[in-house]
């Protein structure tokens, strides 16, 4: 009650139909920790969003010690599954409302991140991360094609994953990010893609862009002391994770820091990326110098797919505006469906 500042919970009252999110999670599950001394991943949610399922979960044996990453968010249905990764704040709980939009024909499993169960360390580069993921998606589907999606950072992941799978022979059929700035890093490239946001903008609006990012910097507004200084997209949420709040759970932090970190080493070695790169912008996030979406453009020798969705960075993937999303996905996947079933023709 306290956590989602209640009067009364019953026993048996949803966690998200009460308006749980990610971030109460997260103290709901230090305060177990800390009076019980059982160490819960976030993820456990899903399965046990009652107070009556979690304390029988409670109850028995510890099984935090079989870790995995993937985590079924809705199991059932009959379409190819929907894979998705974990965003900068480590864990999948941000994918339900998105998942009860695409419905109950549509299998999505999600991919949190090493370090949440408190034993094994998070890793701390964008190519362990999907070399971990990938190995766990083909111990559950052996083979193609994987139909990925990654929200921010998560972007980067399923990006990094692609190409794995490529290199072992796998079929892609969907690379769809969400609000995933891609990393542009020679001058050159950041010259054009200067240009292609001044066409595109404005010479007012991008000015007043680029001012708004350079007085960001000028007046250190970062996350954390000891967080990456130029991140790029962190959300209130993870803002408030990476404050000094004894009151969450300290290997999410831990989590956390591994990933933005990870975020800011992250150059791909792959070169282009010969699929096709989908992706869904946020129409009311603030354009900044680092919006570099025509960077993906020329990464993409495969084709890109530009849908801009309502909703702000965070927002997009929330209600009401998860709706939209889900429906343009849900083109999406079936074109990628019907088109990997041309391939294998």
């Amino acid at each position: 009650m306290g956590v989602l500042q209640l009067k009364s919970v019953g026993v048996r009252d949803n966690y998200f139909e009460l308006g749980g999110n990610s971030l109460l999670a997260a103290r709901l599950f230090a305060h177990v920790e800390n009076r019980l001394g059982r160490h819960l991943p976030l993820a456990t949610l899903f399965q046990f969003p009652t107070i009556e399922q979690l304390a029988n979960q409670l109850r028995g044996p510890d099984t935090s010690k079989l870790w995995s990453s993937l985590v079924a968010i809705q199991p059932e249905g009959s379409q190819p599954p929907l894979f998705c990764v974990h965003a900068a704040g480590a864990n999948v709980l941000i994918y339900r409302p998105l998942s009860r939009h695409l419905g109950k024909d549509q299998p999505v499993y999600a991919l949190q991140a090493q370090g949440l169960d408190g034993r094994t360390p998070p890793l701390t580069t964008v190519e362990d991360m999907a070399r971990l993921y990938v190995k766990e998606i083909r111990a559950f589907q052996a083979r193609g094609p994987y139909f990925l999606l990654g929200a921010s950072f998560g972007g980067l992941v399923i990006y990094e994953m692609a190409q794995q799978l490529l290199a072992q022979d796998q079929q892609v059929a969907l690379l769809a990010m969400l609000n995933t700035n891609c990393p542009v890093y020679t001058l050159a490239k950041k010259m054009r893609c200067h240009a292609g946001h001044l066409m595109e903008y404005g010479l007012r609006r991008y000015a007043n862009a680029v001012g708004t990012g350079i007085r960001r910097r000028l007046t250190g507004r970062v996350v954390a002391d000891n967080a990456p200084k130029n991140n790029k997209a962190v959300d209130v949420e993870i803002q408030k994770l990476l404050a000094k709040d004894s009151s969450l759970d300290e290997s999410l932090v831990r989590t956390v820091k591994a990933i933005l970190s990870a975020e800011e080493r992250y150059i791909p070695q792959h070169g282009e990326y010969p699929g096709k790169i989908t992706l869904f912008w946020a129409r009311d996030a603030k354009p900044t110098f680092e919006d570099n979406r025509l960077g993906w453009r020329r990464l993409a020798a495969g084709g890109f797919d530009l849908h801009v969705v309502p909703g702000t960075h965070t927002s997009m993937r929330e209600e009401p505006n998860v709706a939209m999303l889900a429906r343009e996905l849900t083109r999406c996947l079936k074109d990628a469906q019907t088109a990997s079933t041309v391939r294998t023709q």
